[in-house]
């Protein structure tokens, strides 16, 4: 299969390889450079279907490959990451906070994430009983311990084509992109996606993470970029840099605006989502509030632009700043 269903070219000596996943159109695996001297950018979830694609896909693209990368540890892109190793013997290439969260999460039960995602709901005035773990990632214990960490500012050679590493946050801890400045491409993973852009979450390890903070940082770097760059997303279509990093700050920064706005007197970051999230959004994103509302208020309250406490029942609740 080197141009059939499922693979669609995106530049020369680059493809992109659609692996299945029930919600953004699919996960997209990019086969970097020609076969046999090539890298593959992210593996998909570690299910049957996405495994078939691969078993299906010419021998040469899953077997033949000369590095494997993952440009962060969420399992849609990881899952298969162990196989195609396994199949290939290829280096693999990862950010090292990446892998560490990769490798905490797939030594955990489900048992385990479970208690730590009640308690990150419970802080933020969120029922806990109602928290969901939405992947296991015990699945694909255990996780490749051999890798080659990728740093800010690496530059790497995939699949016969230069890249420079840039690492972001906010969608996750420390997400690698790749930039090639010949061909002026992205390699973005999860960090550039078309509509609002990636969700912005805090952790449930790391409730108090300024994610919003490290993702508008990422936005600046990029914007250093030229503007008619191509990104190259981890979901759907490729995007035009400048137009897409213009339309996912304008969106958060409205939405900080809005938390301050409602923000009229203490509450807690349960009370703020239905005020801050439309009836549209909350029906595709509910059981995310916990992780999304809290990287809003967070990077407020850090900033000085809401105050901060914790109730006696252990609850964080954010008010509103004396002279704002």
């Amino acid at each position: 299969m080197s141009g059939g269903e499922g693979v669609e070219e995106w530049g020369e000596g680059i493809r992109s390889l659609r692996l299945p996943m029930p919600a953004f159109g699919g996960v997209n695996a990019l086969l970097i450079g020609e076969k046999g001297n090539h890298a593959i950018v992210d593996t998909g979830l570690p299910n049957a279907a996405t495994a078939q694609v691969w078993a299906q896909i010419d021998e040469g693209w899953a077997s033949g490959a000369r590095q494997i990368v993952c440009t962060h540890m969420h399992i849609d892109h990881i899952g298969q990451a162990g196989p195609l190793l396994a199949r290939s013997g290829a280096s693999f290439l990862m950010n090292a906070v990446e892998h560490a969260d990769a490798v905490r999460l797939t030594g955990m039960t489900p048992a385990q994430r479970l208690v730590e995602l009640q308690a990150l709901w419970a802080r933020n005035g969120f029922d806990a009983s109602l928290a969901r773990l939405p992947s296991d990632y015990s699945v694909m214990a255990p996780f490749p311990t051999s890798f080659q960490p990728l740093a800010h500012g690496d530059q790497v050679d995939l699949g016969g084509i230069g890249f420079e590493v840039h690492i972001g946050g906010g969608h996750s801890l420390a997400p690698a992109c790749f930039y090639s400045r010949g061909r002026k491409i992205l390699i973005a993973g999860d960090q550039l996606l078309s509509g609002s852009g990636p969700q912005i979450v805090v952790q449930s390890d790391d409730p108090d993470y300024d994610a919003m903070g490290a993702y508008l940082d990422f936005l600046e770097q990029m914007q250093a970029l030229p503007e008619d760059t191509m990104v190259l997303p981890g979901h759907g279509q490729k995007l035009p840099l400048g137009a897409t990093i213009t339309r996912i700050r304008q969106g958060h920064l409205a939405r900080l605006e809005r938390v301050k706005a409602v923000v009229t007197e203490w509450m807690s970051c349960a009370d703020m989502v239905p005020l801050v999230f439309s009836d549209r959004a909350l029906a595709h994103l509910r059981s995310r509030m916990p992780h999304m509302m809290p990287a809003l208020a967070n990077y407020l309250a850090l900033r000085g632009q809401l105050s901060r406490r914790v109730n006696d029942a252990g609850i964080v609740l954010y008010g509103p700043v004396q002279g704002l």
